[in-house]
């Protein structure tokens, strides 16, 4: 609804748009609009599913920015030990301030069979 004396396709005017925001989408925002997801510096680890057949099956990735775009390298199933010392070790990666590119390369060693950072 338009406040009297508007009309749909009418011009607008200065004080015809701060009147329809002020009583229309400022009393509508009641709460604090920031976003409510953790902020991350560059990268992180995310919990994700996948469906198959009916059935959710719960994975970790690595994920990253660059620029706009967000890449991803899969670590495993959460129920898997193995996958959770991946987490544990890239989480610590992260804190220590490892760049995305170092960190993705060492997951990606993790998964030959000749790493050493299975082996020690």
């Amino acid at each position: 609804m338009l406040p009297s004396g508007h009309r749909v396709g009418a011009q607008v005017k200065g004080d015809t748009v701060a009147a329809i925001v002020e009583t229309r989408v400022g009393g509508q925002v009641v709460l604090n609009t920031e976003k409510v997801a953790p902020q991350h510096d560059a990268h992180w680890v995310e919990k994700y599913w996948v469906e198959r057949s009916g059935n959710k099956y719960w994975y970790y990735r690595y994920c990253w920015m660059v620029g706009r775009k967000k890449n991803r390298v899969y670590l495993g199933s959460v129920s898997s030990i193995i996958t959770r010392r991946k987490k544990a070790d890239v989480e610590v990666w992260i804190r220590n301030g490892l760049a995305p590119v170092e960190i993705e390369k060492l997951i990606r060693q993790q998964r030959s069979p000749q790493s050493p950072i299975l082996n020690s």
